[in-house]
């Protein structure tokens, strides 16, 4: 999709981060970087929008906290990449809104989160969950940087994943963020709903980072049913496995349809999906998924992972709405 690389601008501790990975990609996608301040905020003082007809104020222009947010931004924005188009701009509305209506013309929307507290503020910083159900481009959430794992990398259901414990993310004191060390772009493949637009840039991001695309998928067996004997288990277990596998093979070959060449690696793993994510996410430049439209809540393609356990993912997690 044309158009630019739009950051959502509040006063989140991982704002700065944010910004200095939205530049980087505007860098690396030759796109404008626009930063948006949304707010329910006029110039009469009223905290309600307009009412349908009536003519929009000019924007939240006056509000010092807006105009000291954007500034702030503008300046680190600048000083990270000086050759990308800056713009900024204040909003009235509802954030949420605001970013969804921005999301019509972006590339990609950035956003950072505001604490480890409930959902709302895990997964899309100030704003609910609903931008990245209703958003038009993918949707990336930038958090500052957890400390590292440990020196061997880490390992998604006992096998281990090639790559550093570097997250991809800023350090503190760089100006563009940068993986330390050549990590992969992590695919978490769920259902066949959404999948493809995920898969199609998952491997588009590794093609422009060169690096990997590790694709993930967790399966779990249900119990057999007491009358089975051992060997009739192992069956049942070895099923559930082939089919996950199958699962993978299928995303991968779909999102490298008609594309460059990227070294790929498949990691079937049996356990529950948020671990099997965030162990293949430790040491990821880049974590990508999913998320099909459905109405009410936001479903992560990766297996059955609910969305407030991202907390715990190291690294940026991009997510792509199906194709339009």
């Amino acid at each position: 999709m044309d158009g630019p690389v739009v950051v959502g601008v509040d006063d989140a501790p991982g704002m700065p981060y944010a910004v200095d990975w939205a530049a980087a990609e505007a860098v690396r996608t030759g796109r404008p970087l626009r930063l948006v301040h949304a707010a329910m905020w006029r110039r009469d003082g009223r905290e309600e929008p307009p009412a349908p007809g009536a003519p929009e104020p000019p924007g939240a222009a006056g509000d010092p906290s807006a105009e000291r947010l954007l500034r702030d931004a503008g300046d680190r924005a600048r000083r990270a990449a000086p050759g990308v188009p800056v713009s900024a701009e204040a909003v009235v509305g509802e954030p949420e809104d605001a970013l969804v209506r921005e999301s019509e013309t972006a590339a990609l929307l950035v956003t950072a989160p505001h604490d480890h507290g409930p959902l709302v503020s895990l997964l899309l910083g100030s704003v609910s969950p609903g931008v990245a159900e209703r958003s038009s481009c993918p949707v990336a959430l930038v958090r500052a940087p957890l400390p590292p794992a440990g020196p061997d990398g880490p390992a998604v259901g006992g096998q281990a994943v090639a790559g550093s414990a570097a997250s991809g993310q800023a350090v503190a004191g760089s100006a563009v963020p940068g993986p330390v060390a050549p990590g992969p772009v992590v695919l978490g493949v769920g259902g066949r709903s959404g999948g493809d637009a995920a898969g199609r840039y998952a491997h588009e991001q590794a093609r422009a980072r060169g690096c990997s695309l590790l694709a993930v998928r967790a399966w779990r067996a249900p119990p057999p049913d007491v009358t089975y004997d051992a060997a009739t288990s192992g069956d049942w277990t070895l099923a559930f496995q082939s089919r996950a596998e199958d699962r993978v093979d299928e995303a991968v070959a779909r999102a490298a349809a008609g594309r460059p060449e990227v070294p790929v690696r498949r990691v079937t793993a049996e356990g529950s999906a948020h671990q099997v994510l965030v162990d293949a996410a430790r040491g990821a430049q880049l974590l990508v998924v999913g998320v099909p439209r459905r109405r009410g809540t936001v479903s992560i393609q990766l297996g059955r992972v609910t969305p407030a356990l991202l907390h715990d993912v190291p690294c940026p997690v991009v997510f792509v709405p199906p194709s339009r």
